[in-house]
């Protein structure tokens, strides 16, 4: 998700992405807060991990160069391919 919302965020504007994601998550911890059964729950924290990605591409944009966030997505991306 994180690759997808980063995608997203350099199309139609980081700051938009960052605050949708403060707002989304809270959402979802109002959802998990009241959920009475386990789907409900599950869909409570899939919200908050989506805000948790939008608020992390947000951050890696703002903190270091575009560069060296190049080198980290490469880096992850090829671990996860060697594990399969």
């Amino acid at each position: 998700a994180l690759l997808l919302v980063g995608r997203l965020s350099d199309l139609f504007g980081r700051r938009y992405f960052f605050m949708s994601g403060g707002a989304l998550g809270l959402i979802g911890c109002i959802i998990c807060a009241v959920a009475k059964s386990i789907p409900m729950m599950i869909g409570g924290m899939t919200l908050i991990g989506l805000a948790a990605s939008s608020q992390i591409s947000g951050e890696l944009t703002l903190t270091f160069p575009p560069s060296l966030i190049i080198l980290i997505y490469t880096n992850l991306l090829l671990s996860r391919l060697r594990r399969c």
